[in-house]
């Protein structure tokens, strides 16, 4: 194992013990994200099946629109 010697360094050793047992904690990170991703997905999804008028009216509300849509 690189960086791992018959004398390794206190710090080395600490460094790998904190990395060894940070597993679960990125695990649960990573399925969190997962979850949060697919809800972002889903909602992409549903905004995708809103007609424009209802779109453009939401996107106003939230002061990311134009003033006056075009063609509405």
């Amino acid at each position: 194992m690189e960086g791992v010697t018959d004398n390794p360094d206190p710090d080395e050793v600490d460094r790998l013990i904190r990395m060894s047992t940070s597993e679960p904690r990125i695990v649960a990170d990573l399925d969190g994200l997962v979850r949060e991703l697919h809800q972002v997905q889903e909602a992409k999804e549903a905004l995708s099946r809103l007609d424009a008028p209802t779109l453009r009216m939401a996107l106003r509300r939230r002061g990311q629109g134009p003033a006056t849509g075009v063609g509405s």
